[in-house]
């Protein structure tokens, strides 16, 4: 991702969070160093090693791993992003992720 952004530096990044988080890297870091460029933001959570299997090892949002609490404050206020994208990659259940993601993310607000 960095040697896209290194030889494009007039374009914007919609950042996937959970993508930069499986891959290893530290999404905070990544957010300071290229905030101005943010602009929307994917947010998804990632299953506890070993679980949710059927589902590719993603979770509804708040259900896993994911520090959403820090990285929305952070995405707020370090980045231009204006749009919030809530998904899974491979829910089992639509209504379950969509409920329970709405809920989770309503509650990290308040």
């Amino acid at each position: 991702m960095q040697l896209i952004l290194d030889a494009a530096p007039g374009v914007d990044w919609e950042m996937d969070v959970a993508w930069v988080v499986r891959g290893g890297a530290d999404p905070l870091a990544w957010i300071d160093r290229q905030g101005a460029r943010i602009t929307a933001a994917h947010v998804k959570d990632i299953a506890l090693s070993g679980e949710n299997a059927d589902e590719d090892g993603w979770a509804d949002v708040g259900q896993g791993v994911v520090d959403w609490t820090a990285l929305l404050k952070a995405l707020k206020e370090k980045t231009r992003a204006t749009h919030f994208v809530v998904e899974h990659d491979n829910p089992s259940d639509l209504d379950r992720f969509a409920g329970r993601s709405i809920t989770a993310l309503n509650a990290m607000e308040a």
